[in-house]
């Protein structure tokens, strides 16, 4: 008479391969996890963003603005000034000295 097979067979070990490789996975999902949470409470700390006119080169004063002379971009409200133009200022004037890059 044969003996009854086992009841729980012996599991063989997993290869060293996929042992590295799930490492790598859970790595890699953590440092993943971990930049969307370190990006998610920046944009929380800065508010939302507001679409604003930005200088694309140096305008005098009193300067007539034309078509390329403003870009509009998105800014953290908390470091956009009072007054930002939100709408487009083609032909109007400079009040003040604007440098390229400022709202």
């Amino acid at each position: 008479m044969r003996p009854a097979p086992a009841r729980f067979p012996v599991l063989r070990p997993p290869p060293p391969r996929l042992v590295l490789v799930v490492a790598l996975a859970v790595v890699v999902g953590l440092l993943v996890h971990r930049s969307v949470s370190q990006a998610s409470a920046t944009v929380a700390r800065f508010g939302p963003t507001v679409e604003v006119a930005v200088a694309r080169r140096d305008i005098d004063a009193g300067a007539r603005l034309r078509s390329g002379d403003v870009a509009f971009e998105r800014r953290p409200e908390a470091h956009v000034p009072a007054g930002a133009l939100t709408s487009d200022p083609t032909g109007s004037r400079a009040r003040t000295a604007l440098v390229a890059g400022e709202v």
